[in-house]
């Protein structure tokens, strides 16, 4: 997904372990941007589109959802609109 830090997205496990002097030992690449679908989920959906694609797997991001960490507090409007257009334009 990427966008680690956009949003109020807070941090998840990987992306602490990624980003301390610890993790940069061992591993040498970050989450920071990825595929970067978040930013480019329009263009990746026309793309599935295109290609006549019938199914398409992705992921929520708790931390994005709930950036506290916290499940039952109020989640991240930001990140509740993002996967609603997804969906809205998936479907």
């Amino acid at each position: 997904e990427g966008a680690w830090d956009q949003d109020g997205k807070g941090a998840s496990i990987w992306d602490s372990f990624t980003h301390s002097s610890l993790g940069g030992q061992f591993v040498r690449e970050t989450a920071t941007v990825a595929s970067d679908s978040y930013n480019h989920w329009e263009e990746d959906v026309e793309a599935l589109e295109h290609l006549g694609v019938k199914s398409y797997s992705f992921s929520l991001s708790w931390p994005r959802l709930f950036p506290d960490g916290n499940a039952t507090g109020k989640p991240n409007a930001a990140a509740v609109a993002h996967y609603s257009f997804l969906l809205q334009r998936l479907l």
